[in-house]
């Protein structure tokens, strides 16, 4: 895979991301690539790179929201869903920080991805609470989605 250089094959590689499944060789692609970090290009870089990740992520709650409804209550498949979900912010994540971009920028789209993370974890905790098996709870628990290496 070609590692970008400009602000163009960074484009075009940021929307093969976000419209692709997870694969190692974007992060590969995306920690190889540089671009001429000036100020005409500095702030586009960063908005385009932070709307990639905020379309991956979207992506993968609304399939996650669509695997729930298809379980229709089936334990295994809403936890199947759940260790999806985590791997998607795992992976974008990991594209935050391959990210080619100083700081504060690079912490910044970084502590967004953990941030959804945790909320999405969070607003997960809150609605298995009403299931009164505790199983709900538990897959949530062990998805342990606002746990990000």
């Amino acid at each position: 895979m070609k590692q970008p250089t400009n602000y163009m094959e960074w484009c075009a590689l940021f929307d093969e991301i976000a419209a692709s499944p997870r694969d190692e060789e974007y992060i590969e692609a995306v920690q190889k690539g540089s671009i001429a970090w000036s100020s005409g290009v500095a702030e586009r870089f960063v908005n385009s790179s932070a709307e990639m990740i905020r379309r991956r992520i979207n992506a993968a709650q609304d399939t996650y929201q669509k695997q729930t409804r298809n379980a229709r209550g089936n334990l295994g498949l809403i936890g199947h869903a759940l260790q999806v979900l985590k791997k998607e912010y795992q992976y974008a994540y990991d594209l935050a920080k391959a990210l080619p971009i100083p700081e504060p920028y690079h912490g910044q789209i970084a502590k967004s991805v953990l941030d959804q993370a945790s909320n999405a974890d969070k607003s997960l905790t809150e609605s298995a609470k009403a299931d009164r098996t505790g199983h709900l709870s538990s897959a949530v628990r062990n998805a342990a989605l606002g746990k990000l290496k």
